[in-house]
């Protein structure tokens, strides 16, 4: 069986299979819940657990796709932005593949969100205002977007507006739900950016057009 979201690499952009970098992202477990789940009248309420990715966020399976995209187009370095989880993940699969991760992210990122991505080596620029000044984020944005494009760096940053192509790893967690047997009737999905979101929409949009399930 082919490791992480690699079991899906047809319905994922294209990656040549000597290039597709895994640390064992997804295939996380459905548990069911025992007590929220009642406490609602929900029988069948179960959680996935995205926190058992390897670096503990569901933005591993983001990083897997984006830094192999990397490797697939030639590139050496991956640039973007972290408030904490994203870095600690981009940093981590980059390192897997020997790419150098340079990451802009606040003055004041708390130790625990820091230290993984100097743990993997990244390339960490702290900037003052950052995340609380719209003026300083939009020039830090122009920045990386700057330095992406003058040094054909791979632009990975956890959103379909920066990174589409990477963004479509969110959908496995909708073809792990299905391939788990569970016909949901909805799910759940905590929403900041929207990403998440998103992606698993588009998920189920691909296996509702398969049809491997019968509506949305």
């Amino acid at each position: 069986m082919l490791s992480g979201i690699w079991a899906y690499a047809d319905r994922l952009p294209a990656v040549g299979a000597d290039r597709r970098i895994t640390l064992g992202e997804g295939r996380t477990p459905l548990v069911k819940s025992r007590r929220i789940g009642p406490e609602l009248g929900l029988k069948n309420l179960y959680f996935k657990l995205e926190s058992l990715n390897p670096t503990g966020s569901y933005k591993d399976r983001i990083a897997a796709l984006g830094v192999s995209l990397a490797l697939e187009r030639g590139r050496k370095t991956c640039v973007g932005t972290t408030s904490g989880n994203a870095g600690s993940s981009i940093a981590a699969y980059c390192a897997r593949a020997g790419l150098t991760y340079r990451v802009y992210v606040q003055e004041n990122i708390v130790a625990p969100k820091l230290e993984p991505m100097l743990v993997h080596g990244a390339d960490v620029v702290k900037v003052e205002g950052f995340g609380f000044r719209p003026d300083v984020g939009d020039k830090v944005f122009q920045a990386v977007l700057a330095q992406a494009r003058e040094n054909d760096w791979e632009l990975l940053v956890t959103a379909y507006a920066y990174a589409p192509e990477a963004m479509e790893a969110v959908k496995t967690i909708a073809y792990e739900i299905a391939d788990a047997g569970a016909a949901a009737d909805a799910v759940f999905v905590p929403v900041g950016g929207g990403g998440l979101l998103t992606g698993i929409f588009r998920g189920y949009g691909d296996l509702l057009a398969e049809g491997a399930i019968d509506a949305l």
